[in-house]
This record gives structure tokens, sequence and C-alpha cells, in this order.
């Protein structure tokens, strides 16, 4: 774009008409979009259809229309110090316009023509939606904002339940209010209604939502992707280390239980947590067989113990008797 601009006044120049003024910042409009959707997760649709009027840069808030979002649904998101510095130069481009990117037109073919020239394939715009920032910008975003307090969702069957979301706040530093609710369903309502900003909701609840586009899945709590959300980074891949939460079982004897009795039982429960069935059950379930030895378990057990020790310190949680 800054070379066209040149170009034109250099003809402009020629036939002694007034120069147009500078592009001070961007030389494209790919570069403040790209950056723009990196750092909100807006999509390339609601890019383009993004009018000024829709952000108040006082509350550093963008608001996405409900008729111009892919679930029809109005949403608000916070600017983060990236994408409040990329507004701010772009709206002192030149460009007179309602909308924050009038060039919809040859979007496209620029944007595919970058990817050619640098030899990216299978790179999709909707793709830099899962870059850190993006995932986790309600977070991030509302805290440099100087929200104080943004209120996120849990299923709350008992004060466990509370642990990974205290570990979350002590590793991120978000001001946020845990709202507890009975059922995943209403914390799922709860999301799609605006009540909440976030929620720590188990997978086979949220699942069919997201695959709606009724729900936006950031991350998930255990160390590993799961098959039934891929592209979705675990919370350490999208920055938010040691923060890893999830239900697991374990099968446990009486304190004596003779050390042979012990071993028999172990043996039996692993070949049947390695067999193809047990497994299949427990894909059905969202969750997978582990099979782990007694020794394994107990170090398990203690590497829990000192984590959420350590959380409940911390977080001052008092529990209920």
């Amino acid at each position: 774009m800054r070379n066209l601009r040149v170009s034109r006044n250099v003809r402009r120049q020629q036939r002694r008409r007034e120069p147009l003024p500078p592009l001070p910042h961007f030389g494209d409009h790919l570069t403040p979009a790209v950056l723009l959707s990196i750092n909100t997760g807006m999509r390339l649709g609601e890019l383009l259809a993004l009018r000024w009027e829709s952000i108040d840069f006082d509350r550093k808030l963008l608001t996405v229309e409900g008729a111009r979002a892919k679930s029809r649904q109005t949403r608000h998101v916070f600017l983060n110090e990236e994408a409040m510095s990329v507004l701010n130069r772009w709206r002192e481009q030149p460009l007179d316009t309602q909308r924050v990117f009038p060039m919809s037109s040859g979007f496209r073919t620029a944007w595919y023509s970058v990817l050619r020239r640098a030899k990216i394939v299978r790179f999709r715009w909707h793709d830099l939606r899962h870059h850190f920032a993006s995932s986790l910008v309600q977070i991030g975003v509302l805290e440099k904002a100087g929200v104080g307090i943004f209120p996120f969702d849990i299923m709350l069957k008992s004060d466990m339940k509370r642990l990974p979301i205290e570990h979350f706040k002590i590793k991120t530093g978000a001001p946020a209010t845990p709202i507890p609710y009975r059922s995943s369903n209403e914390s799922i309502t709860s999301l799609m209604s605006g009540q909440t900003a976030f929620g720590f909701i188990e997978t086979p609840a949220v699942v069919p939502q997201i695959a709606a586009g009724n729900l936006r899945a950031l991350a998930v709590t255990i160390p590993t992707r799961i098959s039934e959300l891929p592209e979705v980074p675990t919370l350490a891949e999208a920055g938010v280390s040691d923060v890893v939460a999830g239900t697991w079982f374990g099968l446990l004897a009486p304190a004596g239980t003779p050390m042979p009795i012990v071993k028999k039982i172990e043996a039996a429960s692993r070949k049947i947590a390695g067999t193809d069935d047990f497994k299949a059950r427990m894909k059905a379930l969202s969750s997978a067989s582990i099979g782990s030895t007694s020794d394994e378990l107990g170090a398990r057990m203690a590497e829990e113990v000192k984590r959420w020790s350590a959380v409940v310190k911390t977080a001052n949680i008092k529990f209920e008797q």
C-alpha cells in the first residue's frame, strides 16, 4: 500500500495535483489485520465488517455485532496493549472511512499472495485465532485493561473443584471471581448468555456446543491435547505452565493389605486397562486408560497433595466441614 501511494503521488505530481498524505505507520492493510486477529481471535469476515464506531478506545473494548458474527450473537472483546497500539496507529492512516478495513475486495487476494511468496501451505486465516494471544486474550486483556473483577463459572460439586481455578488465577494473575454452578449445563448456559467470561467445564459436555459454534475452546487442562479437540492447545502450550486439572480414578486397598494381594490386583487391573474394549469405553467418555502400577499411583498422589496443598495455602481456601 505504501509503494502504491508513492507511485500514485508521482503521477499526481506529474499532473501538478496535490499529493496524497503519506502513510505514517503501516505500508499495507494485512499487517494490522493479522495483528488484530492474533490478539482478539476475530474471524476474517468479522474484521472486514468491523466499523470504527464499534471500538471504544477509552474502555479498550471492541464489539462484534451479532449480525456480522458467525454465531449470530453479539460479543465484546477486551483489547490488549498490542491490539490497542495497532488500532491507534491504523486510524491515523488517511483512510477516511467508516469501516476499519475498507479494502475487502482485494484482501483475500493479498493474503493468499503473501502465503505463496512465503511458501506457506495449509494455513488459514482461522489458524491465527489459535495463537496464544487470542487463545487467552479474555484473561490477559482484562487484567491489562484495569478491570478489577470479572466473572467466570465453574461446575462446583465440591470445594475440590475450585482448586484448579485458583491455581490458574495464581499463575496468570487474572482478577476473576468464581461463580459456582451445580451442573455443566448451567455453566454452559451462563457462558452462552454472556453472564460469565470463561469457564472450566468437562469435555463431554462442551464438545457439542463447540462443534455448533456456540462456544470456543481456549485450552485443555490436561498435559496433552485430546482427540476430540486436536487443534486446541494445552494450557502449557498456551503459555500457562504447571496448571493441570482433570479427573482421574485410582483403585485403592485398605492400609495393611499384604503386598502379594496388592500386586495380584494390580496385575489384573492393568490387564483390563490395556484391553481394546476398555480403551474404547474410556474414549467414548472423553477419557483415556492409564493402567499405572501401584508405585506410580502412589507417586502421583504424593505429587497431587504437594501441588494442591500449596494452592490451598496461597489462595487461603477454607473448606467446608
